[in-house]
């Protein structure tokens, strides 16, 4: 499911159901990507680079939050190659990724998304 463009600084909530996911599409063609998983098993919340830059220099790896329960609301805050991810239990990642993509304009959530992220400008957030 493709769940839309959003700002390449922008401001998001989102709540994952246990083996939910976002991906994060940086480049037209979706091969950089970032990846964000609440695992199904440990209740985690899973952040995974490893495909976020085709750039050879750029770190690849997963980094975990610890357990959110049944359900991870997420606030994940944008700005061109950092993201930084909160939980509602106030855990916090911070972490760098690299798009090479030159393209301007916006990224794409989708389509391995299961969850519909909010802008923080919408009503209810």
């Amino acid at each position: 499911m493709d769940l839309g463009e959003v700002a390449r600084a922008t401001d998001l909530m989102a709540t994952l159901e246990r083996g939910g996911r976002l991906r994060l599409l940086t480049s037209p063609d979706g091969t950089e990507h970032l990846d964000i998983v609440h695992d199904p098993a440990t209740g985690e919340v899973v952040v995974n680079r490893d495909h976020a830059s085709l750039d050879s220099r750029a770190k690849r790896g997963s980094w975990r939050l610890p357990s959110e329960g049944s359900t991870a609301t997420l606030r994940i805050l944008l700005d061109h190659s950092v993201a930084e991810i909160f939980t509602a239990s106030e855990r916090a990642l911070s972490l760098r990724f690299y798009p090479s993509a030159t393209v301007r304009g916006t990224w794409r959530w989708g389509p391995w998304a299961s969850a519909r992220p909010r802008t923080r400008s919408e009503p209810g957030t």
